[in-house]
């Protein structure tokens, strides 16, 4: 079975506390993205973004959730992330094939939970201790990624 993108969106969960749509702001709680030590120089400069909620409040728009493509749904990947060879194709009955052609297997998109959108920063008007915490808000989600690609590989390895 090959990595399917479809499952990382259940893994990965949102990277954001709330979104405040009336001010375009979204709020994320900083200590997620800081060290486990001590706090860096670079991390320094951040601490001062920390609000009296305790959040960082940065703008946000909304882009085309890039997991379902805006359809807000997909196939559930446990049909079809291995795709679909002829041979499976036509041992599937009339009603299977059909159904999978109208969207009976799908599924609610995690990532946009049906919405179609999700919330990006906005980085146009970011200051320099914003644009720094991007940095660290974008390390850690390629971290993660590369952690679950990871796992991934070692499930279909058998470790």
């Amino acid at each position: 079975m090959t990595y399917d993108h479809r499952y990382y969106a259940y893994v990965k969960g949102k990277w954001y506390e709330k979104l405040n749509t009336n001010k375009t702001k979204v709020l994320i709680c900083p200590e997620d993205y800081f060290g486990d030590d001590d706090v860096s120089e670079t991390e320094k400069c951040v601490v001062n973004l920390i609000n009296d909620d305790g959040y960082i409040a940065l703008p946000f728009i909304f882009d085309v959730c890039p997991t379902c493509q805006g359809k807000g749904s997909y196939v559930n990947p446990n049909i079809d992330s291995h795709g679909i060879c002829s041979d499976e194709w036509s041992s599937w009955s009339c009603e299977e094939q059909e159904g999978y052609l109208n969207g009976y297997y799908d599924i609610t998109c995690a990532e946009c939970n049906g919405q179609r959108v999700v919330p990006i920063i906005d980085k146009t008007y970011l200051n320099e201790s914003e644009k720094i915490f991007v940095k660290m808000i974008e390390k850690k989600r390629s971290e993660e990624y590369k952690e679950a690609v990871e796992r991934q590989r070692e499930f279909e390895m058998g470790y």
